[in-house]
Parts: structure tokens; C-alpha cells; sequence
């Protein structure tokens, strides 16, 4: 009896071992060499008995490769030696101590930027512990965009490449597409040119005004070195000129608190100096054009010339003539018209 049930486990045994063997043979592994003899014995009917007989045996009448001693030498494996540095790997401690970086990505694989302007690129590193996380990061072009630290900052237009780099060793590297824009030309300085429609009362190049009496004007915008006091108190005896500050028509955007250059009104004169607002009088007050029907009072105490004509009555304010609305004249030095 149980001749008969040893019968049947070597049976069972010769299944498994051959089920084992197909799963091992797909893999690629190549078992020990009484591995491999014990195989081949369950492959014969006299192989199968020893297998029996060797079952009974006390474990000290048996060999290492699980046959009778002295019986069978198992063949050696031309990669026995591979399995055995592969086993050596696997059962080393792992090193916990100093883990190189196994792989690296970069925030974004691609930026924009304005030149001048800058971002900043994040790098995620894994193993989180690795023991090194120092990155090298350079630009394949110097003169696009530089970089430091994962910050990048763009030169000038065109396209580069930024790499950050492991230092550990491990040689892994990630890269970043670069591409810098022109900065948009600035706007252009805006230029307050005479009004066309005049009575502002504001000055503005190519006004006559006057230099009131006692002033003087100076060499530099800034009020420095008076040179002069020509025309001083000579109604519209000056003329703003196109060397004063840009809030008056001007080209100068860069000037002191005597911003206004004025020159001769006869011609004689081409550069006396700068003035500060308070230094003039007489630009334009009034209007250009009649809003509506009636009378229009023109203040002349100021030595300025309406050309009105002979249909005027004069008051002690002004000169009083009849207008229709819409109607357009000359404002000249220190009109006003005032529509009644």
C-alpha cells in the first residue's frame, strides 16, 4: 500500500516538475544542476523508481544533488555562473546610504519669452531621497538666453536649448525649448502741437506773447546764467519757439522748471533764451470760431489787432461787433471775444 501511494506522489512530483520546468524555461532561467538532473530522472520509468527509492532514504545517505551518493554527477551549465552573480546581486543589501537620481523632468518642456524678461523652470527629481540632487543647467546658446539655477532669462530674439544635468554621476539630463520674442519698440513720445482750434489759454509754439517787464531770460532751462532781458515789457515782442518743452509744443523733453524758449518777434533775434510761465503773457484766450449769433466783445487793451472793420461800436471793455454763429477770425496777441 504504500508502494502504491509512493507511486502516485512520484507521479504528482513528474506533473509539477514538468509544469515547473515549462514555467522556467519560459522565463529564461536555468535551474541548479540536481535541479536539472532530477528532471531528467522523472523522464524514464527507471528514473522515476530511483526517485522512489530515494524518497525512503534518510537524508544522510543522500547527496547533495538529491540522488544516492556516489551515484550520479550532475552535468554543469555553461550559465550556472550567471545565475549565481545574478543571485549575488539580489541578495545584496540595498544601498540606502547614497541613491543616485534615476530620473529627471523639467516643469515645462517649452517657454516664451520677451526679451529682457525672465521665468523660472522647476526640476522634479526621483528617488525623492537620492543623495545628490545638485542639477548643472546650461544654454546651448548664450547669446538668446541664459540661465542660472532654472532661471532663464531671454538675450535677444531667436531659439535655444536649456538642459539641466544630474551631478551625481547617474548622467541623466532633460531639456527646455527656448524662444524670445522682440520687445515691442516703445511708444513714441506724444507731442503737444498748437491747438488748431486756439483759445485754450495755454502757451504753445509759435505764440506771441510778452516778456513782462523786468524779466529776465536765462541760458539753460534749468534758470541758470541770465543773459538778458531784450523786449522785456514789449507787448508781443517774443515768440515761442520749437526749443521749448514738449507740454508746449516743443521738442524738449527734458527740462527744468523754465521749460518755455522764446526768441525775437521781428526776426532779429533767432535765440534769447528760457523763460518760466510765469515770465509771460498774452497767448490765446479766445475763440476762433462764433458759437452762436450775437455780438462778440474784443478785448484789445493788450495791443492785439482784430481787424474787425468799420461796423463796430467801441465800449470801454472791448470792441463790440455783430457775428453769426460759425463765423471764424484771427486770434491774435491777447483777444478775447466774449459772444453777448
Amino acid at each position: 500500500m504504500i508502494q502504491s501511494m509512493l507511486q502516485n506522489v512520484v507521479s504528482m512530483y513528474s506533473s509539477a516538475y514538468g509544469k515547473i520546468n515549462e514555467i522556467i524555461h519560459n522565463t529564461g532561467w536555468v535551474g541548479s544542476a540536481g535541479f536539472q538532473y532530477n528532471q531528467s530522472e522523472l523522464g524514464t520509468q527507471e528514473g522515476a523508481a530511483n526517485q522512489v527509492s530515494h524518497a525512503v532514504q534518510h537524508q544522510t545517505s543522500t547527496g547533495s544533488s538529491g540522488t544516492a551518493q556516489g551515484t550520479v554527477t550532475a552535468p554543469v551549465r555553461n550559465n550556472d555562473s550567471f545565475n549565481q552573480k545574478f543571485e549575488q546581486e539580489i541578495y545584496q543589501d540595498p544601498n540606502v546610504n547614497n541613491r543616485p537620481v534615476a530620473e529627471l523632468k523639467l516643469s515645462q518642456k517649452s517657454v516664451t519669452l520677451e526679451e529682457g524678461k525672465s521665468t523660472s523652470v522647476s526640476a522634479q527629481i526621483r528617488p525623492t531621497d537620492a543623495k545628490n540632487k545638485t542639477l548643472s543647467w546650461k544654454s546651448s546658446d548664450e547669446r538668446i538666453a541664459s540661465v542660472s539655477g532654472g532661471t532663464i532669462r531671454a538675450i535677444k530674439p531667436g531659439s535655444c536649448q536649456v538642459t539641466a544635468s544630474t551631478t551625481d554621476g547617474s548622467g541623466i539630463s532633460a531639456s527646455i525649448g527656448v524662444t524670445v520674442t522682440k520687445k515691442p519698440d516703445p511708444p513714441k513720445p506724444v507731442v503737444n502741437t498748437p491747438s488748431s482750434s486756439g483759445g485754450d489759454g495755454r502757451p504753445h509754439v509759435g505764440d506771441r506773447v510778452t516778456l513782462l517787464a523786468g524779466q529776465y531770460y536765462y541760458n539753460s532751462s534749468w534758470g541758470n546764467s541770465p543773459v538778458g532781458n531784450r523786449y522785456a515789457g514789449e507787448v508781443g515782442g517774443v515768440i515761442i519757439d520749437e526749443y521749448s518743452g514738449v507740454e508746449y509744443g516743443g521738442q524738449s523733453g527734458n527740462h527744468g522748471s523754465f521749460g518755455i524758449h522764446i526768441k525775437g518777434a521781428d526776426g532779429k533775434y533767432g535765440d534769447l533764451g528760457w523763460v518760466s510761465l510765469d515770465q509771460i503773457t498774452g497767448y490765446s484766450k479766445g475763440t476762433r470760431k462764433v458759437p452762436k449769433d450775437g455780438f462778440a466783445l474784443f478785448d484789445e487793451t493788450a495791443g492785439g489787432k482784430s481787424a474787425p472793420g468799420s461796423e463796430v461800436i467801441v465800449t470801454k471793455y472791448g470792441t463790440l461787433k455783430q457775428f453769426d454763429a460759425g463765423d471764424r477770425f484771427s486770434v491774435l496777441y491777447g483777444l478775447q471775444c466774449h459772444v453777448c
